[in-house]
């Protein structure tokens, strides 16, 4: 089973607080004989922070408080999460997850799923960022663009 979380907020929210995903993080996945597994991971960015808690026996993901049932979707999208208050899931749909072995992931899901690419919302333009010390973020839309 697969899983497709989208996070929107503000064009750069990402590089709030001159960060770009630095600070903690944290990621586990759990499996036992039989079973299908837990996935849980979460990241700061400045002071934001998303995270998503997913077990695929149960077939259930949590996002902030909102436990949602997963079988008979795969991409999920939440809005506005850069402001806590406002955080919400706006979309959740089912998305071809056929891809190749090799390649990104998110970059073919993008290309075959015009409303993937719709969500993606890569007509928004992208505040100027000030030069940092970590490598930048190359979102999907600039390497959609670049092909």
């Amino acid at each position: 089973m697969d899983l497709l979380i989208l996070w929107r907020g503000r064009p750069g929210w990402f590089y709030r607080n001159g960060s770009a995903g630095v600070g903690s993080s944290g990621f586990s996945r759990d499996s036992g004989g039989w079973t299908r597994g837990r996935v849980s991971q979460h990241r700061d960015y400045g002071n934001v922070t998303i995270g998503f808690d997913a077990d695929f026996d149960a077939e259930t993901v949590k996002i902030d408080d909102a436990v949602l049932a997963i079988d008979r979707f795969n991409t999920i999208v939440v809005d506005a999460v850069d402001e806590p208050q406002s955080r919400q899931i706006t979309s959740r749909r089912r998305t071809a997850s056929r891809l190749p072995l090799i390649g990104e992931p998110n970059l073919e899901l993008a290309r075959r799923s015009p409303e993937l690419l719709a969500d993606l919302r890569c007509d928004v333009t992208m505040p100027a960022l000030p030069p940092m010390p970590q490598p930048p973020v190359i979102t999907v839309c600039e390497k959609l663009s670049a092909r």
